[in-house]
């Protein structure tokens, strides 16, 4: 009777002595499967209602040993998140709107267990005899990844901390942080927390079983990724067309050897120049820009064309509204900007000095023809005249006291002084004012001396009266 009590015991010791000591409930088995960590999966192949408790993931506010409370999925999605390809895989948050106030951290926890021991009598506690695949979308950042507290950025090539991972919807290989955790894992209840780093207003946060990753042994996979970005491959970082292999060591089994068939895509940039004459039209544009056209191709990648187009207006001289000048003045004439020029005298300067009465020609040019143009300057005799009133009251009519003439000055002085003697305003420019005004305030009805020197075709002179401001 003893001996059947001993070999009773020696049977339990050895299928369930883990459970004794603590370490795990179960003999041997394979692990979860990576589905069974998707956020707001109902464990039965479908997503709980948003609004309601996740039933596996937690979270805790700002400490990863804080108190942890049923994550909520999210309702009225942001129409930029991701959409999950699984059914039973959806957002989670803090609350159903992922609100909250300022830069916070937030710890997503699931806790789970595994067996003593795998198929192939490998221990959990042994690294790569468990590895979790998962494809992971945050709003802000994933700042980092703790397998039953341990970090695992270092395991995980730089991929950590990765800021704004989830973008568009479908953008999967830019959005996302995919990543196999292969260490740290034990026989019996293991967390896994990943930390995010969220400003306000909302946060959010998605597991979903890896895309990259499966679980079935020895697998061939042909994929192929656009020229210039890059595809992960278990710990490596492929950029280039080639065949590679990857050991795993996944849930279900011992080893799986992945072979991986991986082909570059071209994507065809075309950047250039292009100057056409007004009236004219190229690829479809008549008007100077910078015009960017992306054509998809049935391949996936895009060809990306940037057009630099400079519209050249027909030469037309323009020689303003001026046709008269002052005796003893002169006159610029400056018909615009053009690659030649041809005056009426053999001159091929840009402008032209009209020092006397007559008539001026110009031929121009550039890449869109030849076109010509002419002028009539008349002479007449100016006067320097200053009035001997004026009324600031903004009529219109006479509001600022200045120089009458429609000479050019070489030189210009014009100073006012009020009967103390105070300078109440100056100038060195014909066409400014005075407007009645001493320290921003309207000066009284009363008499003010002024004295203006100029000089005119090399000759100095003075001017000097009085001018009466009526208010």
């Amino acid at each position: 009777m003893h001996k059947v009590i001993h070999i009773i015991i020696f049977f339990f010791l050895l299928f369930y002595g883990n459970t004794l000591n603590g370490q795990c409930l179960i003999p041997t088995g394979p692990p979860p499967s990576n589905l069974s960590f998707n956020t707001a999966s109902d464990g039965n192949g479908k997503t709980i209602a948003p609004g309601l408790a996740d039933k596996k993931w937690q979270f805790s506010m700002d400490s990863m040993h804080g108190l942890y409370q049923p994550a909520i999925v999210m309702t009225n999605l942001p129409p930029d998140y991701y959409k999950s390809p699984w059914i039973d895989c959806n957002w989670i948050s803090i609350n159903a709107q992922g609100s909250h106030s300022y830069d916070r951290n937030i710890f997503f926890k699931m806790d789970f267990e595994l067996p003593c021991f795998n198929s192939c009598g490998r221990s959990y506690d042994s690294s790569n005899t468990f590895c979790l695949n998962l494809d992971v979308f945050a709003d802000n950042s994933i700042f980092e990844i703790y397998v039953n507290g341990v970090p695992q950025s270092n395991h995980l090539e730089n991929l950590i901390p990765k800021q704004d991972p989830f973008h568009y919807a479908g953008a999967i290989k830019t959005a996302m942080v995919s990543f196999s955790l292969c260490q740290n894992w034990k026989s019996g209840t293991n967390s896994i927390i990943i930390q995010v780093v969220s400003s306000a207003p909302a946060t959010g946060f998605l597991a979903q079983a890896s895309t990259i990753f499966q679980n079935n042994n020895n697998q061939y996979v042909d994929s192929s990724i656009c020229e210039g970005t890059q595809y992960l491959f278990g710990a490596q970082v492929l950029k280039n067309t080639g065949v590679y292999t990857n050991t795993y060591h996944l849930s279900a089994s011992c080893d799986s050897i992945v072979t991986l068939n991986l082909h570059m895509l071209p994507i065809k940039t075309i950047a250039f120049q292009k100057t056409i004459c007004e009236g004219s039209s190229f690829l479809g544009y008549s008007k100077t820009g910078l015009y960017v056209d992306t054509f998809h191709s049935i391949s996936g990648c895009d060809s990306i064309r940037t057009l630099d187009l400079l519209v050249l207006k027909k030469p037309i001289p323009d020689f303003g509204v001026v046709t008269s000048i002052c005796i003893g003045d002169s006159l610029l004439l400056h018909p615009g900007i053009f690659n030649s020029y041809l005056w009426q005298d053999g001159n091929i300067q840009q402008s032209y000095i009209a020092r006397s009465p007559g008539k001026y020609t110009v031929t121009v040019t550039n890449s869109c023809g030849t076109s010509s143009d002419s002028i009539i300057i008349s002479q007449k005799n100016c006067n320097i005249y200053f009035p001997n009133a004026f009324s600031p009251n903004n009529d219109g009519l006479n509001d600022n006291f200045k120089v009458l003439s429609e000479y050019v000055f070489e030189k210009y002085k014009l100073v006012i002084y009020n009967r103390w003697g105070e300078i109440v305003f100056e100038t060195t420019k014909p066409s400014d004012g005075w407007d009645g005004k001493l320290k921003g305030i309207l000066q009284d009805t009363q008499n003010f001396v002024w004295i203006c020197n100029y000089t005119r075709a090399g000759i100095s002179s003075e001017f000097n009266g009085t001018v009466l401001l009526l208010k």
